[in-house]
């Protein structure tokens, strides 16, 4: 990185467009926080409602979950498995037990298997 010379104007005015580029990006921060709580709080509720739909229309309630796919990795949000489960891990498809997946449960594991790919999805239940 070089420092910015008092000789060379073009060079002064590359450096002062960086500096305004840099105080830019810390501005945002704050911005982009408020902007992944909103994310969180709307993905969220468009996957609840996804999966509340899927009984009635599972080409809308796929369409939602898309969305609330395409706003979790934008902003990255991190759902625990209560909301993880809504998709299949193979085919990144909204799954909804007893609609387009089947639900088991063995040797302490529940499996569910994607009725799009067929993938068997596992998760270990905690010992009692």
């Amino acid at each position: 990185m070089t420092k910015c010379s008092n000789e060379n104007s073009d060079r002064q005015d590359l450096c002062r467009d960086n500096y305004f580029a840099r105080q830019a990006r810390i501005i945002p921060a704050i911005k982009r926080k408020e902007a992944k709580k909103q994310a969180t709080v709307a993905a969220r509720s468009v996957l609840k409602l996804a999966a509340a739909t899927a009984g009635e229309d599972l080409p809308l309630a796929k369409r939602q979950a898309a969305l609330a796919r395409r706003l979790m990795l934008k902003y990255n949000v991190r759902f625990g498995w209560e909301l993880k489960r809504f998709y299949c891990h193979g085919c990144k498809q909204l799954i909804v037990p007893g609609v387009n997946a089947r639900v088991r449960v063995s040797a302490g594991k529940v499996l569910t298997t994607c009725a799009n790919c067929g993938r068997v999805n596992r998760k270990s239940l905690p010992q009692a």
